[in-house]
């Protein structure tokens, strides 16, 4: 690596893209360009490579990944392309650089999502390498800024791992204060979708929008579906994200012989008054902790919750959680074994609850599933290839506390309990025709989960402002409507139908002499659907109950 300490030099930024040319004997080497192409003329993106001084700085991109940070050797300089293979001729400008390689690398998607803070950052710079869209330019080396190579520092998470390039953009903020924005506390989620990327996870951009703006409804959220999906992983990767350290969270296993709740709140020590046995698992230790810092959030995962039934153990927080009395727990006046004699669920305690059916399992009950959100992990195809072509090692520890300076705004998000009314006409008349559906089925809604409709659709509106109305209302609909519909053939089909016909832009109208309507509402095209998610999920249920003789939201 070259030795630059002992001189003064006030170094440029630039951006090069490379292509497959970023291979060990060339273009993480060294960066060479034609002086003219085949039309006789020159570019100025391969001139740039000219004006390189040494000591500059160069961010190495090449397909589709930003894959390293270089140190110029040399000041540019003409040279003979030796490349026999090279389309271009002879005559052209190289310089040398030192490469330091980064792991992981920055996907391109992570630069598209933050364009406009990067071209914010690139405002002073003519000939930017990404178009408004946040695409890689076709061309070569471009002048970049000192303030776009600290946003890329702040995207990759940690230093590059080289003194004199940390060093340099260490003092930027300094330097340029007229031009870099530091980091802004407030919760953003595409901060958390650039780190989980950044980490080598891969969940659909609807998915984990749904999984925030239902935290910030309801502080209790059941994840089901198919059995290695993801849902213990990005819960896990949100708490581990944007908690200060591993006291604000614990992952627990829930056990087929949980018959009490005494795995959750342990219990007094019967032949020793002055003693309180704490289950081992942390639980009631994270509840304290939450209830001494009301101005954090804590997260309890309860993985693979239906193992036991859900009502043995859990009554007591199910109840505490609306009611907000206090739950008790030993007769004592005084703290014993560090244990108040009762504890409240305080508000900043957010409950999720992961969720396999099989024959091990337990079925959840109205009541249980009325208080939460229900998301359910699905796989597509094109979600499978997209897989497939970008698995890697998961990296875990990139993750840690990375967005625990938007705690507080998330909590505060979390704790508004403001129900929207302005421009929720269409809603409630939405809602009103599925209530009367579903109280066909005697899975009829009540006010506390109209109410927490209302609240998902605006806090889904304040996490992706992209969100069309009938998105918002697709995802309320299946996570708070369809979770505790069950029951046999003859009594679900019908009501299925009826469900999935009001999922369609233009609903089917009963023929007039009496014929069913069922095939040709679950026939329709899909550009005749309005609620995507619900309606397709009201399709597999009816296929189960038509197939098996009974039906469930949930499934193996």
């Amino acid at each position: 690596m070259v030795d630059l300490s002992s001189e003064n030099i006030d170094p440029k930024v630039w951006f090069v893209t490379q292509g497959a040319t970023f291979r060990q004997d060339r273009g993480m080497k060294f960066l060479w360009a034609p002086e003219k192409g085949k039309d006789n003329k020159g570019r100025f993106y391969w001139e740039n490579v000219f004006k390189v001084k040494k000591g500059d700085i160069i961010f190495n991109y090449s397909e589709g990944e930003l894959r390293g940070v270089s140190i110029a050797k040399n000041d540019g300089y003409k040279a003979v392309n030796r490349d026999m293979q090279s389309p271009w001729g002879p005559n052209g400008f190289r310089v040398d650089i030192d490469l330091v390689m980064l792991n992981p690398g920055i996907k391109s998607s992570l630069l598209t999502k933050n364009i406009t803070h990067l071209n914010r950052c690139l405002s002073n710079v003519k000939n930017k390498p990404f178009s408004s869209n946040g695409s890689i330019n076709q061309g070569y080396l471009y002048e970049f800024s000192k303030e776009g190579g600290k946003f890329l520092r702040q995207i990759y998470g940690k230093p590059f791992g080289n003194d004199y390039i940390d060093q340099f953009f260490g003092n930027m903020e300094e330097n340029n204060s007229d031009h870099y924005e530091a980091p802004k506390t407030e919760f953003n989620p595409n901060y958390f979708i650039s780190s989980i990327e950044s980490a080598n996870l891969y969940f659909s951009h609807l998915l984990i929008i749904r999984l925030l703006g239902s935290l910030q409804t309801k502080p209790f959220l059941i994840l089901t579906g198919l059995s290695g999906s993801g849902k213990t992983k990005l819960a896990q990767s949100f708490v581990k994200w944007i908690s200060e350290d591993s006291n604000q969270f614990r992952i627990i296993p829930v056990g087929a012989d949980w018959t009490n709740r005494e795995p959750l709140f342990g219990y007094p020590n019967a032949l020793n008054s002055d003693e309180y046995i704490k289950p081992e698992n942390g639980a009631l230790e994270l509840l304290i902790a939450a209830n001494e810092d009301p101005d954090l959030p804590f997260f309890l995962i309860l993985d693979e919750m239906n193992l036991s039934h859900v009502e043995r153990y859990f009554a007591d927080f199910l109840s505490a959680m609306e009611s907000g009395e206090e739950i008790f727990l030993h007769s004592g006046t005084e703290v014993i074994s560090g244990v108040p004699p009762k504890i409240r669920i305080p508000k900043n305690l957010f409950i999720i609850g992961t969720v396999n059916i099989d024959e091990t399992t337990h079925m959840f009950s109205p009541k249980v599933l009325d208080r939460a959100n229900t998301i359910e992990f699905r796989i597509t195809s094109d979600e499978m290839t997209d897989f497939l072509e970008k698995v890697g090692e998961i990296n875990m520890e990139y993750l840690e506390s990375k967005g625990s300076n938007m705690a507080k705004s998330f909590l505060e998000m979390a704790l508004d309990k403001s129900v929207p009314s302005e421009g929720m006409d269409s809603v409630k008349v939405e809602l009103g025709k599925f209530f009367v559906e579903l109280k066909k089925a005697g899975a009829e809604f009540g006010y506390r989960s109209a109410t927490e409709i209302l609240k998902l659709i605006d806090r889904l509106k304040k996490i992706d402002p992209s969100l069309e109305v009938d998105a918002k209302l697709d995802i309320a609909i299946v996570q708070k409507l369809l979770p505790k519909l069950h029951g046999s053939r003859r009594k679900l089909v019908p009501v299925l139908t009826t469900l999935a016909n009001l999922c369609l832009k233009e609903t089917i109208q009963p023929e007039k002499e009496g014929g069913s309507i069922e095939s040709k509402v679950f026939e329709v095209d899909i550009e005749k659907i309005k609620y995507p998610i619900s309606f397709e999920k009201l399709a597999r249920m009816r296929k189960a109950a038509i197939e098996n003789g009974f039906a469930s939201f949930a499934e193996a």
